[in-house]
């Protein structure tokens, strides 16, 4: 930060270091410069696409490349797949050596919860009695 810093103007080193000397500024622009960091790379950490799949000895990367879905399912179909429903079918788990690897939460942000799911409480307690 010195060769910055010496081809800057006066003011603006003054007022940088004064910006410095305030810690819960500072640390506060150092926290959201991680959070921007972070989001930056949020696709490895919630996504449905795998980030490596391993089918029929050939390995695939769809988080950086498109595969359309005849590439796993041999359906014809150059749209999107989906590649949970390819990695529960028979033709996925025929062979042992196939698998996919996703990402912490895999959960994409078309997805939705099917109602069937979602478990409901038969009595509703209130927290003012």
């Amino acid at each position: 930060m010195n060769w910055i810093a010496r081809r800057l103007n006066p003011v603006t080193r003054r007022r940088l270091r004064r910006f410095r000397q305030i810690k819960r500024a500072w640390w506060s622009f150092l926290i959201l410069l991680v959070a921007y960091a972070i989001s930056l790379g949020s696709e490895l950490i919630c996504n449905d696409v795998p980030l490596y799949a391993r089918y029929e000895g050939q390995s695939f990367f769809p988080l950086l490349r498109y595969y359309p879905e005849t590439t796993f399912t041999g359906s014809g179909k150059q749209t999107r797949p989906d590649y949970k429903d390819i990695e529960a079918s028979q033709a996925f788990r025929r062979n042992p050596k196939n698998f996919m690897v996703f990402p912490l939460i895999p959960y994409g942000p078309h997805e939705t919860l099917d109602t069937s799911d979602v478990e409901v409480a038969n009595e509703v307690v209130g927290v003012f009695e």
